[in-house]
């Protein structure tokens, strides 16, 4: 797909709701409601995954590979969102706000996420804030 449009996520009654322009109506005006319940199913799934893996931690000593797979499931997330002709406004301020961390951290997980492309090549006892402090010296 050529064209993508915007996505904003926003929550409404408690639920991750997801809109779109009015220029969505013109161009799949029948597919638009399916589009956007899809949207707001996958990106419920995907902040809940990640709020589970974050309630796995303790405290700052977080695995590496931990931030790793949650970057793996926001790219994972916004590549699907591509594939269907649509962008996520604000990406990581969004993501950032619905999971209650900055936009920075968004940012340097999925930098993380892209820097390893296997979890396996990421040093099993290194943690966050050890990759953190290795990252800020470079």
């Amino acid at each position: 797909m050529n064209v993508k449009f915007p996505i904003k996520i926003i929550i409404q009654d408690n639920k991750f709701r997801a809109t779109t322009t009015l220029e969505q109506l013109n161009t799949r005006a029948k597919t638009i409601s399916y589009d956007l319940n899809y949207i707001e199913i996958d990106y419920d799934s995907m902040v809940k995954t990640i709020q589970y893996l974050f309630s796995q931690t303790h405290g700052k000593k977080i695995n590496l590979r931990i931030y790793w797979l949650i970057g793996d499931h926001i790219d994972s997330f916004l590549n699907r969102l591509d594939r269907i002709g649509y962008y996520l406004v604000a990406q990581d301020l969004t993501i950032g706000k619905s999971l209650g961390i900055s936009k920075s951290t968004i940012y340097r997980i999925r930098a993380l996420r892209k820097k390893f492309e296997n979890p396996v090549d990421i040093d099993p006892k290194m943690l966050w804030s050890d990759y953190l402090q290795k990252e800020k010296n470079k």
